[in-house]
């Protein structure tokens, strides 16, 4: 299964072609980790929240339960502040056409000895990788994210 939904019960759910799902307020919900970078794929899942990141509703941004990802806590507020005016801007010129992705954004592991195999775990709820963040490779790294750059020269298309 490629997307999980939580509410009063849980489910998961293939992805078929032409097709959308609708999920609302206060459903938890997240897709599959998953990379297809190296086969020049994509397999596009979209959380839409509408929002202008400013220091004061930071908290209660990156503070939302409903979505698997980003992960709650210091490092979720770090990178929604990555975030911020990257699609639109009261000034306008921005959009996804020329998006030039996140501001800088380094992750540290917040426990010694991660493991990488242990990445994958399904017993804990995600807990390790929420502590070792950067050895489970949860968020891109700097060097092959390119922050700055237009995502089509990033991933060459």
């Amino acid at each position: 299964p490629e997307l999980i939904v939580e509410g009063d019960v849980k489910g998961e759910i293939y992805y078929g072609s032409n097709a959308g799902i609708l999920v609302g307020d206060g459903t938890r919900h997240g897709t599959r980790e998953c990379d297809h970078r190296a086969y020049r794929g994509v397999r596009i899942a979209c959380s839409i929240y509408l929002s202008d990141v400013t220091e004061d509703n930071l908290e209660t941004l990156a503070g939302d339960t409903t979505s698997i990802f980003p992960p709650t806590g210091k490092t979720a507020a770090d990178w929604v502040w990555t975030q911020g005016g990257r699609h639109w801007s009261k000034k306008g010129g921005r959009s996804l056409v020329d998006d030039v992705g996140r501001k800088p954004f380094n992750v540290e592991d917040e426990m010694e000895g991660c493991k990488k195999h242990l990445c994958i775990r399904d017993d804990d709820e995600g807990r390790y990788r929420n502590s070792c963040m950067k050895t489970c490779n949860v968020f891109m790294n700097d060097e092959d994210y390119k922050p700055g750059t237009e995502r089509r020269e990033v991933y060459g298309y």
